[in-house]
């Protein structure tokens, strides 16, 4: 009874430190898919100010025609290669998110054990002290029916 170490208290702690990881991680991932919405959101702005600039001049200038077009051709593909940025930070971060779930779970298994092993150390305990009441209350009746 003496030593009630918990023998999977170094195993918790690695559960912890690896879901502690995994959280920074996500939280790093959500920040960058985060990011590049707003980053979307900015060039989708750029976009429509330019249409706005190109419909509101009179331009007559075949060049500069040429070169308006160019040019939201130019933001049209950068949107587009962002929009696939965006996608790819959002699968990321649900995987991510997926995983810390996992080490969330893993953690939670050996908590529960660890409840678990408590609750049995506490009844043993418990039982024990019992028992040693019950031997002290007989010795003290004893002596007493004895005198």
């Amino acid at each position: 009874m003496k030593n009630n170490k918990y023998s999977l208290e170094n195993i918790l702690k690695i559960r912890h430190d690896k879901e502690d990881k995994k959280l920074n991680e996500m939280s790093l991932l959500l920040n960058q898919y985060l990011e590049d919405i707003e980053t979307e959101k900015k060039m989708i702005v750029d976009i429509e100010k330019t249409i706005y600039k190109m419909n509101s001049e009179k331009i007559s200038n075949i060049r500069n025609q040429k070169s308006y077009y160019l040019y939201l051709e130019k933001l049209r593909f950068e949107l587009d290669e962002q929009k696939r940025a965006v996608k790819q930070a959002e699968r990321d971060y649900e995987e991510k998110k997926k995983e810390y779930i996992k080490a969330q779970m893993d953690r939670k298994v050996i908590e529960k054990h660890k409840e678990r092993y408590v609750e049995t150390i506490n009844l043993e305990i418990k039982k024990n002290e019992e028992l040693m009441l019950d031997e002290l209350a007989i010795v003290s009746f004893n002596r007493r029916k004895c005198q």
